[in-house]
């Protein structure tokens, strides 16, 4: 989700997380007509060796396992999927921002 988020404290990783979502976005408009098929599988924190060294803004984030992170995966093969969060419900998070001003 740091692709479509922005989290305080976490200027460089969101950066690289919205260029990876940037790319899939665009390989997936040049590849339409291809029947090749891209997805962004968007998790949280995954309870995973590096999210045990998360600093304070990552703090209350919501987490989720590499076992559900491979369901997601499936998921979107199976479904052909563009874009699946995990959870599901941080989905709107993006736009709901969009709705909210800047302070």
């Amino acid at each position: 989700m740091a692709g479509m988020v922005p989290i305080p404290g976490l200027a460089v990783y969101c950066a690289t997380k919205f260029a990876v979502v940037g790319l899939t976005k665009t390989l997936r408009e040049e590849y339409r007509d291809t029947g090749i098929n891209f997805s962004t599988i968007m998790p949280c924190k995954v309870t995973t060796e590096l999210a045990l060294g998360s600093d304070e803004a990552a703090k209350g984030v919501p987490t989720s396992t590499p076992e559900e992170i491979a369901a997601a995966v499936l998921k979107s093969i199976a479904h052909e999927l563009t874009e699946v969060t995990i959870p599901s419900y941080l989905g709107y998070s993006p736009a709901i921002l969009n709705l909210t001003p800047f302070s």
